[in-house]
């Protein structure tokens, strides 16, 4: 049963709401359009920031990382512990003393005199370097 004010449980109200907000929207869809625009940007702008913060502490972890390393190589270092040379790319030294790997190859030696401290390589100045070839690398 139909009562006054109603088409097929529609009422006159609702079916005015509903052309006041299509006549609104008509009417602004301008302003409508910049602020979803407005709100579009600022959630690209948060996620940017966002996205920078968590760049910045992920170099912020490396470096801390790095210096950490520094520091335990540094230790050997003090120590006299070839590691804080070369840290964790330490190269093959032979057993032997000829200066030859296992197949052969060449490989990095160091003769330590009898007047020469393990650590005093350390305390040569940058301007006379001394070469195993017996030249002075200025």
């Amino acid at each position: 049963m139909e009562t006054a004010g109603t088409v097929k449980g529609v009422t006159v109200g609702s079916l005015f709401r509903v052309l006041l907000f299509v006549g609104v929207v008509a009417k602004f869809w301008w302003l409508i359009l910049a602020a979803l625009i407005v709100m579009v940007a600022a959630s690209l702008g948060w996620w940017c920031c966002m996205q920078s913060d968590a760049t910045d502490q992920r170099a912020r972890r490396e470096r801390a990382a790095l210096a950490a390393q520094a520091d335990e190589q540094h230790a050997w270092i003090l120590a006299g512990d070839d590691r804080g040379v070369y840290g964790d790319y330490r190269p093959e030294i032979s057993r032997t003393g000829t200066g030859e790997g296992p197949e052969g190859e060449a490989v990095p030696t160091r003769s330590a005199t009898a007047h020469e401290s393990p650590r005093s390589h350390h305390n040569l100045a940058p301007s006379a370097i001394r070469c195993e070839a017996g030249s002075t690398v200025k």
